[in-house]
């Protein structure tokens, strides 16, 4: 039997989780099944997690799930009980600035641009810094966070710029962009002339980030804005641009490490021991959901098997 024909339509799902009382969570893609399972940890068997074009005549992405999402809200009405047991999960992308955010019942948008921008946390921070030095636990302190956000923040303006020009490719009519969030960030940003002409566009995009609400106080929090894909990479990058930054302030604004106690500096704890592909070390962080800022997501999703 063909695969296609042996595919049951998102409605029938829905339905089949009102029967079976066991709630059915619709994502993006395959690349989002494992963070929910591991997101729902111990609770994930009392779920049916699937990836939207598991389901007859579907597509992928999140347009097909708000499409879909929008097909049942036509069967079903505002109060109707399968939309306890039902949840389509989305990227907020640029819509916000588009004002494309449209209230659906059994619908959820994330509150970053993507699902990587989640990553974007102190905790990355701290278990970033442990993958790619020695230092223990112990020593992972708010100091060395504080730290790196310090170095991070001294030097982002120009990948700020940057997002703001894709943002403003992405969300206003006509504009004719430098660069847009389907290219990658990185030829851009080491790209002098480049640089030369965003310059030039700064004061524009300035006000464009005052009409939008959008500030460059820390890297952090452009969790709203940026593409989360580059968001996390330019935030890891950043964290091993500045690693050895750490060993200099071994025992002055972060902790001493037993070695540089005793004066033996060439084994400071916080010294680089490994050299890892960026794309391995996206992967190592994104694999611990304990770094995502998901909290907002888990409980509201288990509030349909409380």
């Amino acid at each position: 039997m063909p695969a296609r024909d042996m595919q049951i339509s998102l409605h029938q799902a829905v339905i089949n989780a009102v029967m079976t009382k066991k709630p059915l969570i619709v994502v993006e893609g395959k690349d989002d099944l494992s963070i929910y399972h591991d997101l729902l940890n111990n609770n994930a068997s009392k779920f049916n997690i699937k990836p939207i074009e598991y389901f007859k005549d579907c597509a992928s992405g999140c347009k097909e799930i708000e499409t879909q999402v929008s097909i049942i809200n036509e069967d079903y009405g505002d109060g109707h009980r399968i939309y306890s047991f039902f949840r389509g999960i989305v990227d907020r992308d640029a819509k916000k600035f588009r004002n494309e955010l449209h209230a659906k019942n059994g619908l959820t948008y994330l509150h970053s641009y993507s699902f990587e921008n989640s990553f974007v946390t102190r905790k990355s921070i701290l278990s970033t810094v442990k993958l790619l030095t020695s230092v223990s636990s112990e020593q992972l302190t708010i100091n060395i966070t504080d730290k790196m956000l310090e170095q991070i923040n001294s030097q982002f303006a120009d990948f700020y710029y940057i997002c703001l020009e894709a943002l403003k490719n992405a969300v206003v009519n006509d504009y004719q962009g430098l660069v847009g969030f389907s290219q990658g960030y990185e030829r851009f940003l080491y790209d002098k002339e480049m640089i030369q002409l965003l310059e030039l566009r700064k004061p524009d995009l300035d006000i464009f980030a005052m009409e939008n609400g959008i500030t460059s106080d820390c890297v952090i929090n452009m969790k709203d804005y940026c593409k989360g894909k580059w968001h996390l990479k330019y935030f890891l990058s950043s964290i091993q641009n500045f690693i050895n930054v750490l060993q200099e302030c071994c025992g002055q604004q972060i902790p001493i490490c037993p070695y540089c106690e005793v004066h033996d500096y060439d084994r400071c704890l916080y010294k680089p021991s490994i050299n890892m592909n960026i794309d391995h070390v996206i992967k190592t962080i994104k694999n611990n959901i304990a770094n995502a800022d998901l909290d907002y997501l888990r409980d509201e999703l288990l509030e349909l098997v409380s």
